[in-house]
């Protein structure tokens, strides 16, 4: 709408089209992969080459979709205190109109004064309403990223499966292993059943069902937006679906009591982790 006393507001329409331009970005840098990311595991278990093509496949995947995540995180912030001051302000004018100003007070002035500070209020609570619309047709990068997710995990615990079946110099049925990672739910589960039967799900991988942290040099201080300065170390625990260990990044405060954790993972790289803790950190306020 066009203001007679303030210019026009741009915020809203610039942020739709970042979200518009964080889609396309998706789409072609992430979703194209994910297409074709299951195709390794075709033939069961991938080559050296192959493993070595998806952990870097794997590991921009999640990269781009934490950055992607925090960016709309961000944006959903921006609309609540927008309302919020324009509520307050369109109230504070509604008030003023009902004050009796002595006569010698200049009524003009405070009459354009008043229309000034309702345009802002106006266009405040207009541009929130912008940026929500414009979250609102983000419901399918919300989709891609959930996709991109889950194709991640069923990927990561088929490296899991293989590696342990290298380790113990036994073969796994591609079936299964294509199943786990290509098939529908019900056919994943099943092949990730039939698969821990083979690798032997209840033995003992030589770790500890317990956090182990792995290199010294792997911790790192992070300040956070609560004013929390955190440790953040990489452990290694069990694996929620074989008896493989996983890596994951943990966010202790000064006290030493964990209070943020990255997703476990058999391969993604410690400064993916490590990223995907801190997008935790930073978007624990909102």
């Amino acid at each position: 709408m066009p203001y007679l006393n303030i210019p026009e507001n741009t915020l809203g329409p610039s942020i739709s089209k970042l979200i518009g331009s964080l889609r396309g970005t998706f789409e072609s840098d992430v979703s194209s992969n994910v297409n074709t990311l299951g195709n390794s595991f075709r033939q069961g278990c991938p080559n050296n080459q192959q493993k070595a093509l998806l952990n870097t496949k794997l590991n921009n995947i999640k990269e781009t979709s934490v950055n992607v995540s925090d960016r709309l995180n961000r944006f959903r912030k921006i609309p609540p205190p927008l309302k919020s001051t324009s509520r307050a302000i369109l109230a504070l004018v509604g008030a003023i109109k009902f004050i009796p100003f002595p006569p010698f007070f200049p009524g003009g002035k405070i009459a354009d004064v008043l229309n000034l500070v309702k345009e802002l209020g106006i266009q405040l609570r207009s541009t929130a309403t912008s940026i929500e619309i414009g979250l609102t047709q983000a419901g399918n990068l919300e989709t891609l990223l959930k996709r991109a997710a889950n194709i991640s995990e069923k990927i990561d615990t088929a490296l899991e499966l293989c590696e342990l079946a290298e380790q113990s110099g036994i073969g796994l049925p591609p079936n299964l292993i294509n199943n786990l990672v290509n098939g529908t739910d019900s056919e994943s589960a099943y092949a990730l059943q039939e698969l821990n039967k083979i690798v032997g799900r209840d033995k003992k991988s030589g770790q500890p069902d317990t956090r182990l942290k792995i290199p010294a040099d792997s911790a790192e201080q992070y300040f956070g937006p609560d004013g929390e300065t955190y440790a953040i170390e990489i452990v290694q625990v069990q694996s929620d679906f074989t008896r493989a260990p996983r890596r994951q990044a943990i966010a202790k405060n000064k006290e030493g009591v964990i209070k943020f954790e990255s997703s476990k993972s058999f391969s993604s790289s410690i400064d993916v982790l490590k990223r995907e803790v801190k997008f935790r950190i930073d978007n624990s306020q909102v």
